[in-house]
């Protein structure tokens, strides 16, 4: 059996117990700080005596078809009719008005964006020539044969067009993948933070996810490395609603921002949408936002498009909006502005737990007649790019406050306004 193994032993050191243990085709990522390898029962029990702190467990793969566990997906998008384009949306929630907060405007630009799923055709018309980095961590070619995160990414780009796109290959094709390649993809990005490269990710997209069964999963325990770098993790809630307790790992994690789906005509929570608790008691999703019926790119050639419905196309819509967040912060160095942010704040952007703890609730709006503080269903609301504008708007010239009350009523119409676009 394929085992993960990590602990408070470097895992160099802890590469060697496993070895010694009997174990095989032993992979060891240093940077997230797991350890893969193939090992029987009776070896991993070996080594638990050895290692008192060790979380050893049965990893994902796939084997004639039956999955045996913990195998990372993307949410399963649902079928949709082609109602909305992204920028549609985007723009019907004041974009543009916080895109001209700052001169020149926010578009990305130095923001990098990785993006972890099925692999980019980066060639297609929306993806714009962003992709700078390429990295598959699967047997499969390049590209996206499962034609997923070609649609993810475009969406992220219609938000920050200057953007730059990490392509983070880790599922296969046949659109699974395993928790091994899921954490050799964060591997690489915690090795480009840890060597100051160019292209070490501001912000990180993850539209998969695992049932989650283990606060200490390979799978989460990488992607809390990762949050320690101060890298901002955006990932699809899931699409297995409108039960309880169905967000998907790594979106469980607290630090996470994870996006849940309303419907865009009339605000309800998508039935698809996952819903919180975590198995930790944690509230989740952190926010939703429009994930009915859109069209996206597809990676069918370059200027195809499709239609679906899907939390893996909501969470792309925020980390976009966190991309120009992150760059206004890095633009101006106004973090201390927000509300409940220390005077000696060591960094002037921001951070994992400020993300979700402070800057989320701050720019959320929930429709009228839901109770504003966060649930279940909804986190906090819809992080719309006009709040940000309320919150930081004083500091800019007045040419950003008329378009902001138009904006703002548009808002309010957007069932109206879409509807009679049809």
């Amino acid at each position: 059996m394929r085992y993960s193994i990590h602990s408070s032993m470097k895992p160099g050191t802890l590469g060697n117990k496993v070895k010694r243990c009997g174990g095989k085709n032993i992979k060891i990522f240093k940077k997230a700080n797991v350890v893969f390898a193939d090992m029987t029962s009776d070896q991993a029990s070996e080594l638990k005596s050895v290692v008192k702190d060790a979380n050893i467990r049965i990893t994902g793969d796939i084997v004639s078809d039956y999955l045996l566990t913990n195998a990372i997906t993307p949410p399963i998008p649902k079928e949709g009719n082609p109602t909305y384009s992204p920028e549609e949306v985007a723009i019907s929630t004041g974009l543009d008005s916080l895109r001209r907060l700052l001169s020149p405007p926010m578009y990305g630009k130095d923001i990098n964006l990785a993006v972890m799923g099925t692999g980019i055709r980066a060639t297609h018309v929306n993806i714009n020539n962003r992709v700078v980095l390429s990295k598959n961590c699967t047997s499969f070619p390049d590209g996206d044969g499962f034609d997923h995160e070609t649609g993810v990414a475009a969406i992220a780009v219609s938000i920050a067009p200057e953007v730059n796109i990490l392509d983070i290959k880790i599922i296969k094709d046949t659109g699974v993948g395993t928790e091994e390649d899921a954490v050799e993809g964060i591997d690489y990005l915690i090795g480009l933070c840890d060597d100051e490269d160019e292209y070490a990710p501001d912000v990180v997209n993850m539209s998969f996810g695992t049932p989650d069964t283990d606060p200490n999963s390979a799978l989460r325990a990488a992607t809390r490395v990762l949050l320690s770098k101060g890298v901002l993790v955006v990932s699809a809630a899931g699409n297995s609603g409108p039960n309880p307790s169905t967000v998907t790992s790594p979106a469980v994690e607290q630090y996470v921002l994870a996006v849940g789906s309303i419907d865009y005509d009339t605000e309800q929570p998508s039935e698809f949408s996952s819903r919180g608790p975590t198995p930790e008691g944690l509230v989740k999703p952190d926010c939703t936002i429009f994930g009915n019926d859109l069209v996206v790119s597809s990676s069918k050639s370059d200027t195809a498009t499709t239609s679906k419905s899907g939390t893996s196309f909501t969470s792309p819509f925020v980390a976009g909006l966190v991309c120009l967040w992150q760059e206004f912060f890095t633009r101006t160095g106004e973090l201390l502005r927000l509300q409940g942010v220390p005077e000696d704040y060591p960094v002037p952007k921001l951070t994992p737990h400020l993300l979700v703890d402070v800057m989320t609730p701050q720019t959320c709006l929930k429709p009228e007649g839901v109770d504003p503080d966060k649930d279940n269903i909804y986190g906090w609301g819809i992080p719309l790019p006009s709040m940000t504008v309320q919150l930081f708007g004083s500091s800019s010239s007045l040419y950003t406050i008329i378009p902001l009350m138009i904006e703002v009523m548009m808002i309010g119409m957007m069932g109206k306004v879409m509807g009679e676009m049809e």
